[in-house]
């Protein structure tokens, strides 16, 4: 399968994890350490890594306050669908990495991609988080405080 690309995004085919349990996405599990990592984008599927990676972060961060699945898949949807920056604009963390979209109809459908990521990767995480008892596991839970290349998709203090 070839990824089409948007800005310095690769767009990979997305399935809806309510409809297909097949993975498109990779099935990631945090193994960084405190130390500040360094990636080598090799492609740029990688920047897409990244970026499911730093929000993977964000969403640990919301699911430690969580008691339950039900909160959680709660609290994951209003993040996705929060406003967040995109490529390009002052707010997001990585534009030395990233290209500016080079229309705002590009912005448009980067902000449409990453949210529908966003979207994804909340069900996916909190299908980790909580087990089959319902409560959050304390191993995935530690992993909110860790920074992934020293880079946080939310603003200081938040």
């Amino acid at each position: 399968m070839q990824d089409d690309e948007i800005g310095t995004y690769a767009r990979s085919r997305l399935l809806n994890h309510s409809s297909n349990k097949t993975k498109c996405l990779p099935t990631i599990q945090p193994s960084w350490s405190t130390a500040k990592l360094t990636y080598e984008i090799k492609s740029e599927s990688d920047r897409v890594l990244i970026y499911i990676i730093l929000y993977i972060t964000e969403c640990l961060k919301k699911l430690q306050k969580c008691p339950n699945r039900n909160d959680g898949l709660k609290e994951m949807y209003t993040l996705a669908i929060s406003k967040f920056d995109v490529p390009g604009e002052a707010g997001f963390p990585l534009n030395s990495v990233y290209a500016k979209p080079s229309s705002p109809t590009e912005a448009d459908l980067m902000r449409q991609y990453l949210q529908q990521i966003r979207q994804e990767t909340g069900v996916r995480i909190c299908d980790k988080v909580y087990g089959e008892d319902g409560k959050p596991s304390k191993w995935w839970l530690c992993f909110a405080k860790k920074k992934f290349m020293d880079k946080s998709l939310s603003a200081p203090g938040q």
